[in-house]
């Protein structure tokens, strides 16, 4: 077989690729190539991150967990709280019957408080003595004419 020749787009024949026994091209100032990575930076960056992310997750945790907390002791009052709705009910109901002053009105909701001032009117008038099936048919209809 002939031996062919390789041309280049002129038509001259190329020229063997000149071999170089160490093909490392070292970089000004070190003997580190600008194709390596920096190992140092790599690690440092990861283990900034993975503190981070670390610092991030205890800290969202943290803000659930409170926050959950802090609903469920809002919810877990007492029922007779008269913090509560049915709580002040109750109080102004008991402070009717029993012709006492109800609670002071800045510890009980704005609804509420409206309520104490015509139950301590209520509650200076003379107390008269009723069966309980009557007393519980006035305060269904009372109830029934404030929802409208």
């Amino acid at each position: 077989m002939a031996e062919q020749e390789h041309l280049d787009a002129r038509g001259k024949p190329l020229e063997a690729p000149e071999h170089v026994p160490n093909a490392v091209r070292p970089e000004p100032g070190g003997n580190v190539q600008m194709e390596d990575i920096n190992i140092p930076v790599v690690a440092i960056s990861v283990a900034f991150f993975a503190v981070l992310l670390a610092v991030g997750i205890v800290t969202l945790q943290a803000w659930i967990y409170n926050a959950a907390a802090a609903e469920k002791s809002a919810k877990t009052l007492a029922q007779e709280d008269p913090r509560t709705e049915l709580g002040g009910t109750l109080a102004r109901q008991r402070s009717q019957l029993a012709g006492i002053p109800d609670p002071a009105p800045a510890t009980l909701p704005a609804a509420t408080a409206t309520a104490t001032t015509t139950a301590t009117a209520a509650a200076t008038q003379p107390k008269l003595r009723i069966p309980v099936q009557t007393a519980m048919q006035l305060v269904a209809k009372q109830y029934s004419e404030g929802a409208r």
